[in-house]
């Protein structure tokens, strides 16, 4: 899977073809000119906003996406990778384009699994770890035993790559199978970049950059209290779709490990 919109043409999960071609989702144009009369910078109906305006407009759009890839009620998505060979003893791996693990670089690691070699394919859930989870562990090697935990440190190195370390380190023929938090495109450049959204979307991006536009531009914004209204129901709305329950838990002594990270109900058997 790719990046949620983009320029040229980009579609919803794949790639941009790097032309302006029109394809199915909404021209940056009919975000940007209904978020300028929304917050009342434009005030002449339908008239659309010149060079300078597209300018100012798109790059704030890029900034609040990119505060939306690091913010998990804001993510409606999984990637799931591809199976990420693992080296025969290695614990420690870079990840990001051309790294040990050569993939786009997660923000955010929501899950992972070890694939075994066997046939079928048998998959085994691994636990993410937090900072303190990992500093605490004392021992952290054992070549040549499948995995049972990942840490993922989140940094960037110079060349863009994070590190993900293994516990424990197993022989060649495992790999790596990584659920990730899937990006928004925020490498928007001219006004007629594709954006490829799911249903409700739209609205939402609106009425956001209105708001940003709006606080961009003080001494001449006049954003209704009632759009401010909207725009909040809005965002609720969807940090509610994108949030998750919490699981539930149990005491590890009664739970099993092939009931996955829900545990066991000691009552009346598994539960999700």
């Amino acid at each position: 899977m790719g990046s949620f919109g983009g320029p040229g043409g980009s579609v919803f999960g794949g790639p941009g073809n790097g032309s302006s071609q029109s394809t199915a989702g909404t021209p940056l144009s009919g975000i940007i000119m209904p978020a300028y009369r929304i917050a009342g910078i434009q005030r002449v109906p339908m008239a659309k906003p010149n060079p300078e305006m597209y300018g100012e407009a798109i790059p704030e759009l890029n900034r609040m996406l990119g505060s939306y890839n690091i913010d998990g009620h804001k993510i409606y998505s999984t990637d799931i990778s591809d199976p990420l060979p693992l080296t025969n003893g290695q614990k420690i791996y870079t990840i990001g384009p051309g790294g040990d693990l050569d993939m786009e670089r997660p923000n955010f690691i929501r899950g992972a699994n070890v694939l075994w070699p066997t046939t079928p394919i048998v998959r085994r859930r691994l636990k993410i770890l937090s900072d303190d989870e990992w500093r605490h562990i004392s021992i952290q090697d054992l070549p040549g035993a499948p995995p049972w935990q990942l840490y993922y440190d989140g940094g960037m190195d110079g060349n863009g790559r994070g590190k993900v370390y293994i516990r424990f380190q197993p022989p060649d023929g495992y790999s790596l199978e990584l659920y990730t938090w899937m990006r928004y495109s925020n490498v928007f450049t001219q006004a007629d970049d594709i954006a490829v959204w799911p249903d409700g979307v739209n609205d939402l991006m609106v009425y956001q950059l209105a708001k940003r536009l709006a606080a961009l531009n003080p001494e001449r914004a006049n954003m209704s209290p009632q759009s401010y209204t909207i725009a909040a129901q809005l965002l609720s709305s969807w940090i509610a779709k994108n949030s998750k329950s919490p699981e539930i838990g149990t005491d590890p002594a009664l739970s099993r490990e092939e009931e996955g990270p829900v545990g066991y109900g000691w009552l009346d058997g598994g539960f999700v």
